[in-house]
């Protein structure tokens, strides 16, 4: 198991849709969701006698939640030294699971942060943004890696009676435009990814300033995309506003 949560972390970073998903709930309760589907990956990553062979062992398909420290440790080869910088900051999200769900065709892992009200949400986040901060100044290209993934952002959310706010406290990061060693920079790798916005409100929503913003036709849910690269050489870009009716 721990050889595929290493290569699930591997292929985290190529051809995957990430969705940064965010429910809003009639008490002002929020769950906030990073979603990486990675299935158009699963025929390279899984041959079908690897996928019989994992049926017979009962060990196939998957559909598990552990904790976010459990899963970054499992993905850290037992070689490699981390950080009391890092350690701390992986530690910092214990309020947060890891879904992994796997199936025939169905790939995806899903960051999930537990239920909570904005306020506490808020408090959390700043806690993550210490804990990186701290992890930035003891190892930037450690902290960089973390945040280049398209799937490290760190939010701020605020809502009124009249609109919601989501802010990112993550910093600009400047890709290498060199291509490496397979043939393509390194952001010409992360854009073989797509990322996709997606909000749920309790009520109608008026209007948003997210760049090429959809609402649903129920009005209660508002969508958009991002060029990953964009977003994180240019983070404040994409905070964004939603007004309700």
């Amino acid at each position: 198991m721990k050889k595929l949560i290493l290569g699930i972390m591997a292929l985290g970073f190529f051809s995957c849709q990430i969705t940064e998903r965010m429910y809003l709930s009639e008490s002002g309760m929020v769950e906030q969701q990073t979603e990486v589907d990675f299935s158009t990956m699963m025929s390279f990553m899984l041959t079908p006698e690897k996928i019989d062979s994992m049926k017979s062992e009962g060990t196939f398909p998957i559909d598990t939640i552990g904790s976010m420290l459990d899963a970054s440790t499992m993905s850290t080869p037992e070689n490699e030294d981390v950080s009391d910088a890092e350690l701390k900051f992986r530690q910092s999200f214990d309020k947060t699971k890891v879904r992994i769900v796997m199936d025939e065709g169905v790939g995806k892992v899903v960051f999930m942060t537990d239920k909570m009200s904005i306020d506490d949400f808020n408090v959390y986040q700043n806690q993550i943004k210490t804990a990186f901060d701290e992890f930035y100044a003891a190892d930037k290209d450690g902290a960089e890696a973390y945040m280049g993934t398209g799937y490290g952002s760190i939010l701020q959310y605020r809502l009124t009676s009249k609109d919601f706010e989501r802010k990112s406290f993550n910093r600009s990061i400047t890709f290498d435009e060199e291509a490496v060693d397979s043939g393509f920079s390194s952001k010409e790798m992360i854009d073989m990814n797509s990322f996709k916005f997606e909000y749920h409100f309790p009520k109608a929503v008026k209007s948003s300033n997210l760049k090429d913003a959809e609402i649903s036709p129920d009005g209660k849910t508002v969508t958009g995309e991002a060029v990953i690269s964009d977003m994180i050489e240019n983070p404040d870009q994409y905070n964004f506003k939603v007004e309700f009716k």
